[in-house]
């Protein structure tokens, strides 16, 4: 038996292609999101006391220094002077000296120097010179540094190749340093010419650096 009533017509959106809806869906989606987030806007807005119009302006500021900059007198002056062990030397063996630096700058504010290694000079070349090796650092003491133990890394350069490097930590105008020198005759390079020679009158040459 076959009815007679109508069949239902199509339920709404049923024709829309799969396509489309997802496009009515995201065009939906999207619309609610940017009035959620024009309105948290407006909300920040207004919380701040003002509008987005009034934080555009700008206004000029006027910036004038607080304080003077002056300038100061370095310098720097060896309270004690180097001195180095007269123990014969063989290849491999270093030996240690030590001088005492004061920081005589004078300043306002103190003015910390970091002493900086500038170059070494001697009178004489000879084998024995050519296979020394110096180091520079600084000590505690006197004491501490006859025996190796220094409280910085070492800078280490030749009579021929001499260095240019900061030695240490700053230390404050007033202050005084332990500078250690250590001389080392090379293990593998000392010639047999450099037997029954001396090094003497060698200048170790530092100055003071604000960093």
């Amino acid at each position: 038996m076959v009815s007679s009533r109508p069949k239902s017509g199509p339920s709404r959106g049923a024709n829309v292609p799969p396509r489309r809806r997802s496009a009515l869906i995201s065009i939906r989606s999207f619309l609610i999101t940017s009035l959620a987030v024009i309105l948290a806007i407006g909300v920040s807005g207004l919380s701040a006391g003002g509008t987005y119009a009034l934080w555009n302006k700008t206004q000029d500021v006027n910036v004038k220094a607080a304080s003077v900059i002056v300038s100061g007198t370095a310098g720097l002056a060896v309270t004690t002077a180097l001195a180095m062990p007269t123990t014969p030397m063989y290849p491999g063996l270093t030996v240690y000296g030590s001088a005492v630096v004061q920081n005589t700058s004078t300043s306002t504010s103190p003015l910390a120097l970091s002493l900086r290694s500038t170059g070494l000079t001697l009178p004489v070349s000879n084998p024995f010179s050519q296979a020394l090796t110096i180091g520079l650092a600084t000590a505690k003491s006197a004491v501490d540094c006859s025996a190796g133990a220094v409280t910085s890394s070492w800078v280490t350069e030749t009579f021929a190749s001499p260095a240019s490097a900061t030695v240490g930590s700053p230390f404050p105008s007033g202050a005084s340093t332990v500078l250690c020198v250590s001389a080392t005759l090379s293990a593998s390079a000392a010639p047999n010419a450099a037997e029954n020679q001396s090094v003497s009158n060698f200048t170790v040459a530092i100055d003071g650096i604000q960093n």
